[in-house]
């Protein structure tokens, strides 16, 4: 994926993945779409995304869960979202 392409994607699921920045640990919208796209496509483990990321193993499959919803929800429904981002 281009470094474009995934500035897009990064758009798209800002709305739906937003945090509350109200402390400073929390992950942005980039790092959690990173953590699950690298999770997807190497099929690493989630204790590997935990390490790499320093985050905790619960928060990891909690966000990579809510992540693989939220990009379900706005790549694949409707059939126009698709052609924007790819």
């Amino acid at each position: 994926m281009s470094p474009t392409k995934y500035e897009e994607l990064v758009i798209l699921m800002a709305p739906y993945l937003q945090r509350i920045h109200s402390r400073p640990d929390i992950l942005s919208v980039g790092e959690i779409l990173a953590a699950t796209l690298r999770y997807l496509a190497a099929s690493e483990s989630m204790t590997d995304r935990m390490f790499n990321f320093r985050i905790g193993k619960s928060t990891v499959s909690k966000i990579i869960l809510e992540c693989c919803n939220c990009l379900w929800d706005v790549l694949f429904t409707p059939t126009e979202k698709i052609e924007r981002v790819f």
